[in-house]
């Protein structure tokens, strides 16, 4: 069986929404090695309350964040 993937769109909607790394850090306290893994897509473990900050602050849903292909 074909295993799909995970993609992280981090680094895309953190540049639409013209938000800096360090300045998500700042307003999350996730640390800033942490959030450029998720922008490279090297991160090996999601924390859900990572995801939940993530999309407090950026307004957004978990779908913009990651996505899985097939």
């Amino acid at each position: 069986m074909e295993k799909g993937r995970i993609i992280f769109k981090l680094d895309i909607l953190l540049k639409e929404k013209r938000i800096a790394k360090y300045k998500l850090h700042t307003l999350t306290n996730v640390s800033y090695d942490t959030i450029v893994k998720y922008c490279r897509g090297t991160i090996q473990r999601i924390p859900i309350e990572h995801l939940v900050l993530f999309c407090n602050v950026l307004d957004c849903n978990i779908q913009d964040i990651i996505e899985y292909k097939k």
